[in-house]
């Protein structure tokens, strides 16, 4: 049985993310790839492997979170907190505000699979629009497995996303893990994904699925050093617009790794992006990064990005001075949703890029690419087989019903637009 002991010190964690494609585009230096059908053997995380554990605690496996994202079954989790601190967490969801808040953290115990980690973990509440519109007590949560307990982790991981089903109830599960497996197959750097029954006290709060957290540990498995400013902005600083050369006229800009940072070199690229050519955009900006970006949002139906609302992705410095967009947050994603194939020009950064014709025409390239690739029906409709025949009968059918006739519209319609249409206005 878990224990829970309260409050106590805290620390500072760190995160981020990034792209890049074999073949015909160059984007990103490392594919994680999840396979449905097949376990991941040879790893162990606890139970009769006695070396499962370090003296810290910490679960071990050949690569840091092989077993978490065994994608082939379903985990279980069991969360344990002092009672009043999971009522704070209840009662905060209930007076949800969208204000770019960070919730605090509770210390918990916590077991993965049935093996325990020797230390307390931090626990807390996550996420925007998905708070609200959670069943019963089934919020997203975020687990931080060294906040109390210095270089403890779980499976090689620091932090993990449990992200619920909303207003579904499983429609969103499904979509960040169809959505993430595509961008991960497609070639972009982007998080791995699982499925995990979640209780929290006791309560059964029913299948989760687990997002990877884009942190330092998740930069340094997908890039080259030297390592840049990672960041996840969120509205109104999400936008890009040049408010000042000072950072605090960016209050949502989100910092996230390294620890230290001048912020010199975005502050440089906001300055550029506001009054620099396109040629001295195009230099403080990855073009491929961004424009991949935006066309695998388009191509998958996520209507919550970046042009439409200036959050959901991860700012990276990909090279000194040189940054570009990571994906995240994909349970709004597999939608028709109405995403055009000239959506794009309406934000800042991808408008002004757009704007010039060979970018234009290179974006339709990567878009008819994705739709031919890991977007597509076909591939879509596979990994859905797939997902439904794990989870089985947790699943609602109407859900898969609706998940499936969007897929079909939104990429017959995409497809129709890029035969038919010329320039974007």
């Amino acid at each position: 049985m878990l224990g829970i002991t309260r409050e106590g010190g805290e620390r500072q964690g760190g995160s981020m993310s990034s792209v890049k494609k074999s073949g015909r585009f160059t984007f990103s230096l490392f594919m994680s790839v999840v396979l449905f059908a097949l376990p991941l053997g040879g790893c162990s995380i606890g139970g009769e492997d006695s070396d499962a554990f370090d003296a810290y605690g910490i679960l071990l496996s050949s690569s840091p979170g092989d077993q978490v994202f065994d994608a082939s079954v379903i985990h279980q989790i069991e969360v344990i907190l002092a009672p009043e601190d999971w009522q704070a967490i209840i009662d905060a969801a209930a007076v949800y505000v969208n204000d770019n808040r960070e919730y605090p953290y509770y210390r918990a115990r916590v077991a993965f699979d049935d093996e325990e980690l020797n230390g307390d973990v931090g626990c807390r509440l996550k996420g925007h629009i998905s708070i609200e519109l959670a069943v019963g007590h089934a919020f997203p949560l975020k687990l931080d497995f060294n906040r109390y307990v210095p270089g403890q982790a779980m499976d090689g991981l620091k932090k993990l996303n449990l992200n619920t089903n909303f207003a579904g109830p499983t429609a969103p599960m499904l979509r960040d893990f169809l959505s993430y497996e595509a961008w991960r197959q497609f070639g972009v750097a982007a998080s791995r994904t699982a499925f995990t029954k979640l209780t929290v006290n006791g309560e059964d709060l029913g299948i989760y699925v687990m997002v990877e957290q884009v942190d330092g540990d998740f930069i340094e498995r997908h890039f080259s050093g030297p390592y840049g400013d990672l960041y996840k902005p969120e509205q109104i600083s999400g936008s890009l617009a040049y408010s000042g050369s000072d950072i605090s006229g960016y209050p949502d800009i989100g910092h996230k790794w390294p620890d230290e940072t001048d912020h010199a070199s975005l502050l440089n690229a906001l300055e550029v992006l506001h009054s620099g050519s396109r040629e001295d955009i195009e230099g403080v900006f990855d073009v491929e990064g961004v424009l991949t970006y935006m066309a695998g949002n388009v191509a998958l139906g996520s209507w919550d990005y970046y042009p439409n609302t200036g959050h959901n992705y991860y700012l990276y410095e990909i090279t000194p001075g040189r940054f570009t967009m990571l994906p995240w947050d994909m349970n709004g994603s597999q939608e028709y949703a109405g995403l055009s194939l000239c959506n794009p020009t309406q934000g800042y950064l991808s408008g002004k890029l757009l704007e010039d014709p060979a970018n234009l025409d290179f974006y339709r390239d990567i878009l008819t690419d994705f739709l031919s690739d890991t977007g597509s029906i076909e591939w879509l409709m596979s990994r859905l087989d797939a997902a439904q025949s794990i989870i089985g009968p947790d699943l609602f059918p109407g859900d898969v019903d609706d998940i499936r006739n969007a897929i079909i519209e939104r990429v017959n319609s995409l497809q129709e637009e890029l035969a038919t249409t010329g320039d974007c206005p």
